[in-house]
């Protein structure tokens, strides 16, 4: 007998500042489908996924990011990123997630 497992989901990928990205909200369902020009950032949306998914698997950062984003994190950061008081510069994506708590 199979038991099934209720497990969070993400209902939205949210890339605030993410190669190309600004501001992006991508709400998530069973089937999304993205589409667009070449060059429009799809391929973006899916290594971010592919980022948390890493992460959700008991990855770091360190470990996960240049297994996924071709560059590393040095290759998300946006182009005209102006540092912050510290002189960092960085990118910054969140999700949403809807189910039980682990």
């Amino acid at each position: 007998m199979t038991v099934a497992v209720e497990r969070p989901v993400l209902t939205e990928l949210r890339l605030s500042a993410y190669k190309s990205h600004r501001g992006g909200r991508f709400p998530l369902g069973p089937v999304t489908v993205l589409a667009g020009g070449s060059g429009s950032g799809k391929s973006s949306v899916l290594e971010v996924l592919g980022v948390l998914a890493g992460l959700a698997a008991g990855g770091t950062l360190d470990e996960v990011l240049p297994r996924v984003v071709r560059g590393g994190a040095g290759a998300c950061v946006p182009q005209d990123a102006p540092p912050d008081a510290l002189g960092r510069r960085g990118f910054r994506v969140g999700c949403s997630a809807d189910g039980p708590r682990s």
